[in-house]
């Protein structure tokens, strides 16, 4: 089988592999800032909670970013040169949209399904304001980056209130994740829906508009 982007099926396979590889990672790490949360009160120094926190949300962050490059191992490794060389966000996403115009996951809900025939569906997009938008992502990535940096002896930090900002990160970043549609580097004619299962791996499913004003048909 051949999907309409011309890619071979195991090809998107493999591509949708790596992508959730990724999707994976991002569970892992966000667990561990949850579970750490709860563990770190009272036993360790807030600057070290803070630091700790940070660390994990700015690694989830960046595999949002690369998460759509993974199954090209060029375009993934020219993308985390620019995390380690440049700490604006903004300009690293700007780098990253040159290379996947359609790199960001775009959350959605599902609103309707079509028996007849071959499975077919309609999604809702999700309200802006409760999901990471890559607005969210710069102001995010900017400010992890300005509390991870050296402090000079006394200078005043507002470690709890940076706590709480990770906290609201982390949800919003649930809501982008939850359910969204991704568009691979390579794959310009499909989409696929990703859905973020609390038990498991995440799943997806490849889908394809079969023509102008039909809602997509999965492949």
């Amino acid at each position: 089988m051949v999907t309409p982007s011309g890619l071979a099926e195991e090809a998107a396979a493999a591509a949708m592999a790596e992508y959730v590889e990724c999707m994976d990672e991002i569970t892992r790490r966000s667990r561990f800032v949850q579970d750490f949360y709860g563990l770190s009160v009272d036993r360790f120094p807030l600057p070290v909670v803070a630091e700790t926190v940070g660390l994990q949300m700015r690694k989830i962050l960046e595999l949002i970013a690369k998460a759509s490059l993974a199954a090209h191992r060029a375009a993934w490794d020219e993308a985390s040169l620019w995390f380690k060389r440049d700490w604006n966000a903004k300009a690293i996403l700007e780098r990253i949209e040159k290379v996947n115009p359609r790199f960001y996951p775009h959350p959605v809900k599902e609103s309707q399904v079509f028996a007849s025939g071959p499975l077919k569906a309609e999604w809702e997009d999700v309200p802006e304001d409760i999901y990471l938008t890559k607005g969210r992502f710069i102001d995010a990535y900017d400010a992890i980056g300005k509390m991870m940096h050296a402090h000079l002896p006394g200078e005043s930090v507002d470690y709890g209130g940076f706590l709480l900002r990770t906290r609201a990160w982390d949800e919003q970043i649930h809501e982008l994740l939850a359910m969204h549609q991704v568009f691979l580097l390579g794959v310009p004619d499909a989409f696929f829906l990703v859905q973020m299962n609390v038990d498991g791996r995440p799943t997806w499913s490849q889908w394809a508009k079969i023509e102008s004003g039909e809602p997509p048909q999965i492949l």
